[in-house]
Order: C-alpha cells, then sequence, then structure tokens
C-alpha cells in the first residue's frame, strides 16, 4: 500500500521498508522546483487529454481513451507539487525564498493549477464513456460536440495566459464572454436534445455537454483571478 501511495507523489522514493519501520526521501527541494514551469507543463497535459478524451469517444477509440486514463496520473502528480510548495510557503519564508515568488503569485499558481486539476478529471471521465458498450454519441452531434468541446479549451487558454504569459486583462474579459457564448450554445444543443428519439443517447450527449461547461467555468474562474492579479497590480502602481 505504501508502494502504491509514494508512486503517486512527486519527489518520494523509497528507501527502506521493515517490519516496523518504513522510510521514505523526498528528492525535490524548493531550490530545484519552478512553480511556474510546473503549472505550464499541467496546462499542457491537461489540454492533451481533454482533447484526447473528446476524440476517443467521438471515435470509439478505446487505445486514446485509456492513454488519457493513464495521463491523469501525470496530471495528479504535478497538481501535488504546485500543493505542497504552496502550502510550505504559508508558513516558510525560507520556502517562499527559495521558490523566487511573491504569495500572492504562489497562490494564482496554485489556484490555476487546481482548475487545470479539476478538467483532468473530466476528462477522464469523458474517456471512460468509451469503454462502456452502451454509450453511442449520434453522428448527428459529434461536430457540434467537438467544437463547442474546442470553445472550452479556448477559454482555458485565453484565461491562463493572463496569469502565465501576462496577457494583460482584456485576456480574462476575453474569456469571461467566450464562457457566456459557450453557456449560450451549450443550452440550445441541450434543448435539441429533448426532441432526440433515444433517451439513453440524449442522456450521455447530456453528460458530456456538462463536463464541457464545467470546463468553461474552471476557464472563468481562472478569468477571475487574473482580473483580482491586475487590479492588485494596479493599486500597487498607484
Amino acid at each position: 500500500m505504501i508502494e502504491d501511495t509514494v508512486a503517486n507523489l512527486s519527489g518520494f522514493e523509497l528507501l527502506e521498508a521493515g517490519d516496523t519501520e518504513i522510510r521514505l526521501t523526498n528528492l525535490i527541494d524548493a531550490e530545484n522546483v519552478d512553480i511556474r514551469k510546473s503549472t505550464l507543463r499541467l496546462r499542457l497535459v491537461m489540454l492533451g487529454m481533454h482533447r484526447d478524451a473528446v476524440s476517443a469517444v467521438l471515435t470509439d477509440d478505446e487505445t486514446l481513451a485509456q492513454r488519457v486514463i493513464d495521463r491523469d496520473n501525470e496530471a495528479n502528480k504535478l497538481f501535488a507539487m504546485v500543493t505542497r510548495h504552496f502550502r510550505r510557503a504559508l508558513t516558510n519564508l525560507h520556502e517562499v525564498e527559495k521558490l523566487e515568488y511573491t504569495r500572492d503569485e504562489l497562490f494564482e499558481y496554485y489556484y490555476v493549477s487546481r482548475q487545470f486539476e479539476r478538467i483532468a478529471d473530466h476528462a477522464e471521465k469523458i474517456a471512460r464513456f468509451t469503454f462502456d458498450p452502451e454509450v453511442t454519441i449520434p453522428t448527428t452531434f459529434e461536430h457540434r460536440i467537438d467544437s463547442l468541446a474546442s470553445s472550452s479549451r479556448q477559454i482555458i487558454n485565453t484565461a491562463a495566459d493572463v496569469i502565465l504569459a501576462d496577457a494583460g486583462v482584456k485576456g480574462a474579459q476575453t474569456a469571461l464572454t467566450e464562457r457566456d457564448e459557450l453557456t449560450a450554445d451549450l443550452k440550445a444543443l441541450d434543448r435539441n436534445l429533448y426532441a432526440h428519439d433515444d433517451p439513453a443517447e440524449a442522456y450521455v450527449v447530456g453528460l458530456l455537454l456538462e463536463s464541457i461547461r464545467r470546463t468553461g467555468e474552471y476557464g472563468a474562474n481562472i478569468a477571475g483571478i487574473a482580473i483580482q492579479q491586475c487590479a492588485r497590480e494596479c493599486e500597487r502602481l498607484e
């Protein structure tokens, strides 16, 4: 059990396991960690998982779906590493100095990573539909679902760029507008499901649309933090 747990943690190695004692070591030190780069890496993993999960369920590609599920462990490890150093920085000033970011910046990276990790979980959930023999996606909905999923990822990218690439507050406002447009499009497609002949198919499509909606909302959460970040910076300059 310990070995399985350690396998899901970043930077830990099992040194010794006896009848009465277990020794672990942590190989990661804050001086060797870049929270921003870890967040950027998580972003790439999450976006790839989401894109592949939607593709897998629309094309019934079990190999691709399994790859998405396997990558969720990588996403969890990256988030765990960001979380660990953020929490240590809350109580240890030396940790903040070694990470070379302010506590405000660390919180923003942690918060953004949290949204990324939640989207990765939704990607895994979508991918698992591929293995259900009773799940079928009507061909009339495939293109629309793919397009809406792509729009949800664009919201994430637009909002995240404000924090991770200094894109400016307009990017956050754009992300919120894109979220509103996505919500309207999802509601329109959801209404079309009421007239669909197969209730089971309509139910599955409804679940996919809900995951896509949640993805857009996580992007809006990031946009909200980005706006707060920009407002705080403006106050500092005044």
